[in-house]
């Protein structure tokens, strides 16, 4: 079973590092 999520914002800044961690973390567990 894959996951696969895009994230994406047209500004910069926006936190999708912060973003993208959290959320794999949430499906890791």
């Amino acid at each position: 079973m894959t996951n696969c999520i895009a994230i994406h914002s047209y500004k910069g800044g926006t936190g999708k590092t912060t973003i993208a961690a959290n959320t794999a973390a949430l499906l890791v567990k």
